[in-house]
């Protein structure tokens, strides 16, 4: 017999509602969840567990929180927030999923609400993470703008035969910028 066929038997098992062989595939699926190449067998088994666990109890909020991290773990963050997504009528105040919520969010981008679930969970672990990327697409975005700042002032400029390469902007003992031209 297989390794396959023994892990066939327990998912079928576990179809079957017996529940002496839980134990045994949580850890197996942890197990497996470590090697980038069985995650996708992890996640056939949490899926399994998250099947035949009544809705909100700790096996299936367990079993919701691996399928989204390690989907999370294998870039496919749309699949991560949608596994969260679709449970939280069952686990909406789990503290740990909304944790994985927050990541993924911030993975996608989508931080203004990444910082809301975390502040009305009170993640504050997650907060850095949150802070990091917000304070990294601010930089991101300021760049972009003084990008797009010198390349107006260049066609600008540049009716006049100048350029922004010859600007000195100085901001003098008063406050006040003064703008020197070399040619």
């Amino acid at each position: 017999m297989t390794s396959e066929d023994i892990l066939e038997s327990k998912l079928k098992q576990i179809d079957s509602k017996n529940l002496t062989g839980k134990s045994h595939l949580i850890s197996e699926a942890q197990v497996l969840g470590q090697n980038q190449d069985t995650k996708n067998q992890s996640i056939d088994i949490w899926y399994r567990l998250a099947q035949s666990s009544a809705p909100g109890e700790e096996t299936y909020v367990q079993s919701i929180n691996a399928i989204s991290q390690l989907y999370l773990q294998l870039g496919k963050f749309d699949s991560s927030l949608s596994v969260i997504e679709d449970s939280l009528e069952y686990t909406h105040n789990d503290k740990c999923l909304r944790q994985t919520q927050c990541l993924v969010l911030d993975k996608l981008g989508r931080l203004e609400e990444a910082e809301k679930i975390s502040a009305k969970y009170d993640l504050s672990h997650v907060d850095q993470v949150i802070g990091e990327s917000i304070t990294q697409k601010e930089e991101h975005d300021r760049e972009k703008a003084l990008i797009a700042l010198k390349n107006t002032s260049n066609r600008f400029l540049g009716i006049f035969g100048l350029n922004t390469d010859m600007l000195n902007i100085n901001q003098g003992e008063d406050g006040n910028y003064r703008f020197n031209i070399n040619k």
